[in-house]
């Protein structure tokens, strides 16, 4: 799974809940969301899931913040992975994608966070308008390849 924006609001919340749910009832999971879309809450996030054996990891977190160095996907020494960070603060993973048993794909441009999923949450002429698809058949294979460079 992948998200730019993953944020500990109620749908933050409630999502979080469910991969819990999931997990428990023997779902793996890697979770993929960014440094700076999920800032907030990153590490909250990383911290849920780790008594449950899933994989997390950050995508390029901020240089500064030392409690995600961790579960950067860029592995070295911490001077290392700072000067690494610090070239790479712009590249961003704004990617989302649930990818279900490289079978299934939900993609689109809903982040998780309750400003994506309810338009009352904004002024009537600011809400998001979003789109989400479901994928089956050879293009899965496509997105699980591209999933794994990444992670």
């Amino acid at each position: 799974m992948e998200s730019y924006i993953f944020k500990l609001d109620e749908t933050g919340k409630s999502v979080l809940v469910a991969l819990e749910n999931a997990i428990a009832r023997g779902v793996s999971l890697q979770l993929l969301i960014d440094g700076v879309g999920s800032y907030h809450d990153a590490g909250v996030i990383a911290e849920r899931l780790r008594s449950t054996n899933s994989e997390v990891r950050v995508f390029h977190p901020l240089p500064w913040d030392f409690s995600l160095y961790r579960r950067a996907l860029y592995a070295g020494r911490w001077y290392s992975r700072f000067f690494h960070m610090i070239a790479s603060i712009n590249h961003r993973d704004h990617r989302k994608l649930c990818l279900i048993d490289a079978q299934i794909a939900w993609l689109g441009s809903y982040n998780i966070t309750s400003d994506h999923a309810n338009p009352g949450a904004l002024d009537a002429d600011d809400y998001w308008h979003d789109t989400g698809l479901r994928a089956t058949g050879s293009v899965v294979s496509a997105l699980d390849t591209n999933f794994g460079r990444v992670w």
